[in-house]
């Protein structure tokens, strides 16, 4: 059974009330007991649904973007897409962290050394090129119970154009679902988010699509992998 927990309100004056309000909304939804998925929405909804985890300490982060998402700050403010991934990692129910499809010219150094000196485990695309998704689901790490991000520009922009940062050469949509159905079988997945779907810079619509596609399989491969366990 899926349940539709209707939409958080943006105070579009305020990151910080906006943040608490998904952090409740993720709250009481997760009072059910049962998987949560998001849509978003940018990546800024990400560190505030985690805070709703905070009973399942170690829980691990499994992030799928073109992007790190790791900077400690963008023009001067802690708190939005760029630095979520950050801000998350400094929680301390937060465990290992991945990120798989990293390019793009777009690069911050001080992100990519930060993610290192935590221990994260950072995948570019070149090398999932020449892997199989079994070994690169292999090279993850470690942990209980796992949190699954995807940002919509890890695709090719040729499949998902209508993202707020779009980088040539990603994922095919495939590679996507592969991973996905990976993940879901190495680990207990207890949330999904999807997140920087843009439908008005998509005219053809095919952004909107991969997004609901991904979000129908996603969860169809958690609930396989949880029926087999």
């Amino acid at each position: 059974t899926v349940v539709d927990g209707g939409d958080v309100a943006v105070v579009r004056a305020s990151q910080e009330r906006t943040d608490a309000a998904i952090t409740a909304a993720a709250r009481a939804a997760r009072q059910s007991g049962k998987l949560l998925l998001t849509i978003g929405g940018d990546h800024s909804l990400t560190f505030p649904i985690l805070r709703a985890f905070d009973d399942l300490p170690g829980l691990g982060i499994i992030q799928l973007d073109a992007h790190l998402d790791f900077s400690d700050e963008a023009g001067g403010v802690r708190y939005n897409s760029s630095t979520s991934l950050r801000r998350a990692g400094e929680l301390p129910s937060i465990g290992p962290m991945a990120t798989l499809g990293l390019r793009g010219l777009r690069t911050n150094p001080e992100a990519f050394a930060a993610a290192r000196r935590r221990g994260n485990v950072l995948i570019t695309r070149e090398t999932m090129r020449h892997a199989s998704i079994d070994s690169i689901v292999d090279r993850l790490p470690k942990a209980e119970h796992v949190y699954l991000t995807i940002d919509l520009d890890v695709l090719d922009p040729a499949i998902a154009p209508g993202v707020s940062a779009p980088e040539l050469d990603g994922l095919s949509y495939d590679e996507l679902r592969q991973i996905v159905r990976g993940v879901a079988r190495r680990y207990h997945v207890v949330g999904i988010d999807i997140v920087e779907t843009s439908p008005p810079h998509d005219p053809a619509g095919t952004t909107a699509l991969a997004a609901t596609q991904i979000a129908i399989e996603a969860l169809a491969a958690v609930f396989l992998a949880r029926e087999s366990q």
